[in-house]
């Protein structure tokens, strides 16, 4: 055989050693690659970490607010019943139950999940709250598994600002410059008892026995059966009346009472500053205060200026 010829074959040994195997291996990825069947992921978290469901064919997905206020009247926040909680960077709030309405809707005693998605830990808990429109501070508020209420943050941890013990917190829908729920007033309940506390849990004002529904700076609204009352922070009466409805701008208040009379207190004075008008509750009232000017508004009409 010519030596051209014996390097020719040479060669063609050497490239068939090198294609008849990656040839074999591509035919048998292939055949993996169709049989291969990637794992299922019940729910994708914003960070691309796969969450799996204990309860796949019950509710497994996000938390929604858990609200209690509407029971004690408290003038709060509403967002839509369907909202979730908004998360902190690096968590989710789940879901995962087989106690459910419709498959849809979980009941409110289903429990929640705090998920860590760096440590992959679950802290389960009652409820959580933030009111979707979020509180001043990153503050949420969580109802533990024994119905005790505290406040927490979150980093890498979850720090906890106000202790699990009180029956109920909750805010009034007072929202700050950051469109956030203000939270350096907090509405607590504890042994039937209510007050104000400040966010780092000092209190603000006495012990009231009835439930708080709204407040400023310097008097609260007590929700007496479907009527109101007022009081300062050391439960000092404002007026010996009852009232069908309150609305509280700064330092004024506007009040119907039971004879469906309208007007306004000055907190300050502790006294009416304006006329009375004959109105009903579904009234459209308000107040506003314009370069230091409080217009007083009934049903889109300026009634007085102060």
């Amino acid at each position: 055989m010519k030596k051209a010829n014996k390097k020719t074959l040479f060669i063609i040994i050497i490239l068939l050693a090198i294609f008849i195997p990656l040839s074999v291996y591509s035919t048998v990825m292939h055949y993996v690659y169709q049989s291969y069947v990637p794992p299922s992921c019940d729910i994708t978290l914003y960070n691309g970490t796969c969450y799996g469901c204990t309860y796949p064919n019950g509710y497994c997905g996000f938390a929604r607010n858990y609200i209690e206020d509407d029971t004690y009247r408290l003038n709060y926040y509403k967002p839509d019943a369907l909202s979730y909680v908004t998360v902190p960077s690096g968590y989710a709030f789940i879901v995962d139950t087989n106690l459910t309405t419709d498959g849809v809707n979980y009941l409110e005693d289903a429990g929640a999940i705090i998920y860590n998605l760096k440590t992959l830990e679950k802290t389960s808990i009652k409820g959580i709250k933030n009111y979707n429109v979020g509180i001043a501070d990153d503050y949420y508020i969580v109802i533990n598994n024994e119905n005790k209420y505290g406040i927490v943050t979150f980093t890498d941890t979850i720090n906890t600002i106000i202790d699990y013990k009180y029956d109920f917190i909750g805010l009034a829908n007072n929202l700050n410059a950051d469109g956030k729920l203000d939270n350096n007033k907090l509405i607590v309940s504890e042994d039937g008892k209510w007050k104000l506390v400040d966010k780092n849990d000092n209190a603000l004002t006495v012990n009231f026995a009835q439930p708080i529904y709204d407040y400023n700076d310097s008097h609260v609204v007590l929700s007496i059966g479907n009527s109101y009352q007022i009081f300062n922070y050391n439960n000092q009466a404002l007026s010996s009346e009852t009232f069908m409805k309150v609305i509280l701008y700064d330092k004024y208040i506007g009040v119907i009472d039971l004879d469906k009379r309208f007007y306004v207190y000055d907190c300050s004075t502790e006294q009416i500053i304006s006329d009375r008008y004959k109105a009903e509750v579904y009234d459209d009232i308000y107040l506003e205060i314009v370069d230091g000017t409080l217009y007083i508004y009934m049903n889109g009409e300026v009634l007085e200026t102060h």
